[in-house]
């Protein structure tokens, strides 16, 4: 009954989170390389891809899944908060790459499909103190996202990051992370790239 297929969706989530850190991972060691193999990856790993009968990435099965009783903390557990500002880090660089390839002018986008995943994924881990506490050595990166500069066709880039600070504002925000936040000056630095 209810209960076979909560573990069932719990079992899904355990194993898409597991799959889609260990694929970002490998896509930031590649990144620091020179090969652009990595941007292909990061897409693919993300379900860029929307069309019709694609297989489903492991951002798509954890979205379909994350009514789960356990989704954040089984997504904690994996570490994919931290993992999912690297991605949002790294399709930051991708838009910045692909406008200069094409000479500065405006182009459309090529990772929408792939941010507004991550964004949405984000947004429902960010209801939860433990994610927080958690993003913490990567409240700076995240900060960043939403000041930093961007060619026109990785606006919506910002936009997402922006969207993720007010839910962790919402729900992640306590006087002691607060205090951090203060301590590090990290809306000062923010501020600084705007």
């Amino acid at each position: 009954g209810a209960f076979n297929h909560d573990a069932d969706m719990e079992r899904q989530v355990k194993a898409a989170a597991r799959s889609l850190h260990d694929g970002v991972q490998t896509i930031v060691m590649a990144a620091r390389g020179q090969s652009d193999e990595w941007k292909i990856r990061l897409l693919d790993l993300l379900g860029a891809d929307s069309t019709a009968g694609a297989a489903p990435s492991h951002v798509d099965i954890l979205l379909t899944n994350s009514p789960c009783g356990n989704f954040v903390q089984r997504c904690v557990e994996n570490d994919l908060p931290p993992n999912l500002i690297h991605c949002l880090r790294l399709l930051r660089v991708l838009e910045l790459q692909h406008a200069v390839q094409n000479g500065g002018a405006p182009g459309t986008s090529i990772s929408t499909v792939a941010t507004a995943k991550v964004g949405q994924l984000l947004c429902l881990l960010c209801v939860k103190p433990s994610v927080g506490e958690q993003l913490r050595p990567h409240l700076f990166g995240l900060l960043a996202l939403s000041g930093a500069s961007y060619p026109p066709s990785g606006v919506h880039i910002a936009e997402v990051a922006s969207d993720v600070i007010l839910k962790f504002s919402e729900y992640c925000l306590s006087c002691r992370m607060a205090w951090f936040l203060h301590e590090r000056n990290m809306i000062v630095h923010m501020t600084d790239d705007i």
